[in-house]
């Protein structure tokens, strides 16, 4: 009789309990998307996660690229080495050390984001997933209550130490010209921060292709956990995709409407319409008047995000770019392509937008809103997102990635 090896009984255990290691990479994953903001030394809690989830899925065997994967992986390591030898030889100003730190994360979020799609979609795990990011979801929003209870109440619940190890100054979550108004933040450095994670949960909830049922209880509680982030950037790409959402062939298909009828809309729309009513000044500050700011041209935030963005591009250098890492902060992922990585990185941007408006329209259009919204494509978040955007995509003939 043979007898199986170490290294066949551990492939054997593995496989025989694929799913207790399908729910711990979820699990991961969901932590890596909220825990972003989170820093130690020059790293935030999201990488050392996607670096655990990487080795966990190695020693669990269920780590796996496919021929044409690698192709993508080389693509995107060899754009980011030829700007860094380039950066090396021609521009002063650039620092080898955060050039290859910069490498090494791009290395690892393309590498885990290709396997995680690879196990997730092999064993059919979606359901699971977009139930596991709601579940998180939910408990981040109501942190973010609990906290912003905390702070009217002058600090009489402790809240302090869900912000250890990211920002804990008033400017991250009071409203700028309003006395005494807090904005929603939970356990992310700044409301509009919330407001883009939690507009892709909305987004991956409504445009999912795999015919997940969608809860409208907790559509609406996102929704409300957004205006209360007061970020108007976040507020009007919710009220695009509600419009995109609304006018599409399938709109109403995902959603169990059969089980809320008249009485449940009536009262729904009372307690709007109530809220407006007492929170008529805090709308007149936060939507009126800033729509007011943003078209004469005095708001800054706005014309950060969409023109000043775009001022630390290097004429010199488009080709190059500055390096990867060397723009300062900026709001325009599209601008900070054209600045760190130069022209080649940005055309390439632009069909990946694209191709992801022809894969799907809604989650596309999403994708793109949301890079005028926050910067950081060194950053997990971004990686996850178009990774989920595959995943919860109709799957064809091929695989799409």
């Amino acid at each position: 009789m043979h007898r199986l090896s170490i290294k066949d009984k551990w492939i054997h255990f593995n496989e025989k309990y694929e799913y207790i290691w399908g729910n711990i990479f979820i699990f991961i994953m969901c932590l890596a998307f909220v825990l972003s903001d989170w820093m130690v030394w020059i790293f935030s809690f999201s990488d050392y996660l996607f670096g655990a989830l990487i080795v966990l899925m190695v020693v669990s065997n269920n780590f796996q690229l496919k021929s044409k994967q690698y192709k993508w992986i080389l693509i995107v390591i060899g754009t980011v080495v030829l700007n860094i030898l380039q950066n090396y030889l021609i521009n002063n100003g650039f620092i080898i050390k955060l050039g290859l730190a910069s490498l090494f994360k791009i290395s690892l979020y393309t590498i885990v984001s290709f396997s995680f799609y690879n196990f997730i979609t092999r064993i059919n795990l979606e359901k699971k997933l977009i139930n596991s990011l709601n579940l998180a979801t939910f408990i981040v929003c109501m942190i973010g209550f609990y906290i912003l209870i905390a702070l009217y109440t002058n600090g009489i619940l402790p809240y302090e130490f869900l912000w250890n190890y990211t920002r804990t100054d008033a400017i991250s979550y009071l409203f700028e010209g309003g006395n005494n108004l807090y904005r929603i933040r939970s356990i992310f450095s700044e409301p509009s921060y919330l407001g883009n994670y939690l507009l892709i949960i909305l987004g991956i909830n409504l445009f999912n292709k795999k015919n997940i049922k969608v809860n409208l209880y907790f559509i609406l509680f996102l929704i409300l956990t957004i205006i209360f982030t007061f970020s108007y950037s976040a507020i009007s790409i919710m009220v695009l995709i509600l419009i995109i959402h609304s006018i599409s062939s399938n709109a109403y298909k995902k959603i169990r409407l059969k089980e809320y009828n008249l009485l449940y809309i009536l009262i729904t729309l009372s307690i709007l319409l109530v809220f407006i009513y007492f929170n008529k000044d805090i709308i007149q500050v936060t939507i009126i008047e800033r729509t007011t700011e943003i078209l004469a041209g005095k708001d800054s935030s706005a014309s950060s995000r969409l023109l000043e963005s775009w001022q630390h591009i290097n004429k010199e250098h488009l080709i190059a770019g500055n390096g990867i890492g060397h723009t300062p902060d900026i709001w325009n992922i599209y601008a900070y392509f054209l600045s760190d990585l130069g022209v080649l990185a940005f055309v390439g941007l632009i069909i990946l937008s694209i191709y992801l408006v022809s894969l799907n329209y809604g989650l596309g259009i999403l994708f793109i809103a949301l890079n005028f919204q926050k910067g950081g494509y060194l950053a997990v978040p971004f990686y996850i997102f178009i990774v989920m955007i595959f995943i919860f995509n109709y799957k064809k003939k091929g695989s799409r990635l």
